[in-house]
Protein backbone atom coordinates (compact mmCIF):
# COMPACT_ATOMS: atom_id res chain seq x y z
CA UNK A 1 0.00 0.00 0.00
CA UNK A 2 1.22 3.45 -0.32
CA UNK A 3 0.80 6.75 1.46
CA UNK A 4 -0.03 10.42 0.30
CA UNK A 5 3.94 10.96 0.00
CA UNK A 6 4.74 7.75 -2.30
CA UNK A 7 6.24 5.98 0.69
CA UNK A 8 5.83 2.40 0.83
CA UNK A 9 3.25 0.96 4.04
CA UNK A 10 3.39 -2.46 5.05
CA UNK A 11 0.29 -3.42 7.24
CA UNK A 12 0.27 -6.68 9.16
CA UNK A 13 -2.80 -7.03 11.44
CA UNK A 14 -2.95 -4.07 13.43
CA UNK A 15 0.71 -3.09 13.31
CA UNK A 16 1.36 -0.75 10.30
CA UNK A 17 5.03 0.09 9.51
CA UNK A 18 5.38 2.89 7.25
CA UNK A 19 9.04 3.88 5.99
CA UNK A 20 10.07 7.40 5.57
CA UNK A 21 11.95 10.49 7.37
CA UNK A 22 12.59 9.68 10.66
CA UNK A 23 10.92 12.93 12.21
CA UNK A 24 7.89 12.32 10.16
CA UNK A 25 8.03 8.46 11.55
CA UNK A 26 8.45 9.90 15.12
CA UNK A 27 5.29 12.10 14.97
CA UNK A 28 3.31 9.22 13.49
CA UNK A 29 4.32 6.74 15.72
CA UNK A 30 2.92 9.24 18.39
CA UNK A 31 -0.47 10.01 17.45
CA UNK A 32 -0.72 5.61 16.91
CA UNK A 33 0.28 5.15 20.41
CA UNK A 34 -1.92 8.01 21.41
CA UNK A 35 -4.76 6.25 19.37
CA UNK A 36 -4.40 3.06 20.71
CA UNK A 37 -4.48 4.25 24.66
CA UNK A 38 -7.79 4.80 23.31
CA UNK A 39 -9.00 1.95 21.61
CA UNK A 40 -9.45 -1.13 23.91
CA UNK A 41 -9.15 -4.08 21.84
CA UNK A 42 -10.52 -6.47 24.39
CA UNK A 43 -13.07 -6.40 27.13
CA UNK A 44 -11.27 -4.35 30.15
CA UNK A 45 -12.48 -3.88 33.85
CA UNK A 46 -12.41 0.01 34.46
CA UNK A 47 -11.58 -0.67 38.09
CA UNK A 48 -8.69 -3.05 38.23
CA UNK A 49 -7.47 -4.04 34.08
CA UNK A 50 -8.13 -7.15 34.17
CA UNK A 51 -9.28 -8.16 30.57
CA UNK A 52 -11.01 -11.42 28.89
CA UNK A 53 -7.59 -13.50 28.49
CA UNK A 54 -6.06 -12.01 31.85
CA UNK A 55 -8.55 -12.29 34.33
CA UNK A 56 -8.33 -11.85 37.96
CA UNK A 57 -6.74 -14.40 40.42
CA UNK A 58 -9.32 -17.09 41.35
CA UNK A 59 -11.72 -15.58 38.02
CA UNK A 60 -14.15 -13.07 37.49
CA UNK A 61 -17.32 -12.55 34.61
CA UNK A 62 -18.34 -9.40 32.86
CA UNK A 63 -21.38 -7.80 35.70
CA UNK A 64 -21.09 -5.31 33.07
CA UNK A 65 -19.50 -4.78 29.67
CA UNK A 66 -20.08 -1.25 27.14
CA UNK A 67 -19.64 -3.44 23.67
CA UNK A 68 -18.82 0.28 21.89
CA UNK A 69 -15.37 0.77 24.13
CA UNK A 70 -14.83 -2.29 24.97
CA UNK A 71 -15.07 -1.32 28.85
CA UNK A 72 -16.87 -3.12 31.76
CA UNK A 73 -16.39 -4.06 35.26
CA UNK A 74 -15.85 -7.26 36.37
CA UNK A 75 -17.53 -9.73 38.99
CA UNK A 76 -14.63 -9.57 41.42
CA UNK A 77 -14.60 -5.30 41.50
CA UNK A 78 -18.20 -5.30 41.42
CA UNK A 79 -18.05 -7.64 44.57
CA UNK A 80 -15.78 -5.62 46.21
CA UNK A 81 -17.75 -2.17 45.32
CA UNK A 82 -20.53 -3.59 46.97
CA UNK A 83 -18.77 -4.87 50.46
CA UNK A 84 -17.71 -1.41 50.44
CA UNK A 85 -21.12 0.10 50.16
CA UNK A 86 -22.29 -1.87 52.89
CA UNK A 87 -19.62 -1.11 55.07
CA UNK A 88 -20.27 3.04 54.41
CA UNK A 89 -23.61 2.19 55.10
CA UNK A 90 -23.13 0.34 58.34
CA UNK A 91 -20.76 3.29 59.48
CA UNK A 92 -17.78 1.00 59.30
Amino acid sequence: MKTKSGKVAKTEGLKVQVVGPPKKLASVARVVAEMMTLIRLEPTCIKCGCTWDNACEGGCSWTFLNKKTNEGLCSACFENLNVMAVRAANGR
